[in-house]
């Protein structure tokens, strides 16, 4: 080692380092990441915890119904799309957990140039947004729903919406197979197919 009255090999003295500030800089821009990442995917599997009390809630209140014949109509299509919920939301959640790993990370980062994962990254998102407001305009519907009232429109506009979820889930699946994973290069990854 070697020291002279102006220098110590080795050792800084309290001087500004760029390359120690990028580190926390981009360890503070990851962790922000994470962090919108993951309260998305937890504002969603609270809601469907949430809709699963509900729904058994709904079947017990409807079978009551029945069973003291004060309600005579069919709230099939209210259990249907409670499970059209449920599906939408596990979906939901777990896109956010692709997101985070397929953007951004560096899993596929040598896969796609900025560039094109940008634009990738808004078609996921797009799709990702407009079923996150389709499964949020059914919950509303649903909760309006609860107390087995006989409103024709209500019924048709939860069935439509229910039909609009399940198209889009099939069209976001569709995205992520074939706008993304097939234009992988060195790796091959596979989706679970949707079953809904």
């Amino acid at each position: 080692m070697r020291h002279t009255w102006s220098q110590i090999d080795n050792h800084s003295c309290g001087r500004y380092k760029d390359e120690a500030d990028a580190r926390i800089n981009n360890a503070t821009r990851q962790h922000k990441r994470y962090m919108h990442y993951f309260e998305r995917y937890k504002q969603h599997l609270d809601s469907l915890t949430k809709e699963k009390n509900n729904r058994s809630k709904l079947a017990a209140r409807i079978a009551a119904a029945e069973h003291d014949g004060t309600e005579s109509c069919d709230f099939g299509w209210l259990v249907k799309a409670l499970d059209q919920l449920h599906m939408a939301r596990r979906v939901l959640s777990n896109s956010y957990a692709f997101a985070y790993f397929f953007f951004g990370g560096q899993l596929y980062a040598d896969e796609f140039d900025e560039d094109q994962n940008k634009i990738n990254q808004n078609l996921f998102e797009d799709s990702q947004e407009m079923l996150a407001a389709e499964v949020e305009r059914l919950s509303g519907l649903v909760e309006k729903a609860k107390e087995l009232t006989l409103d024709s429109q209500l019924r048709l506009d939860a069935i439509n919406s229910s039909v609009n979820i399940h198209t889009r889930i099939v069209k976001f699946f569709e995205l992520v197979e074939n706008d993304l994973y097939s234009k992988l290069q060195s790796s091959s990854a596979q989706i679970a197919v949707y079953r809904g």
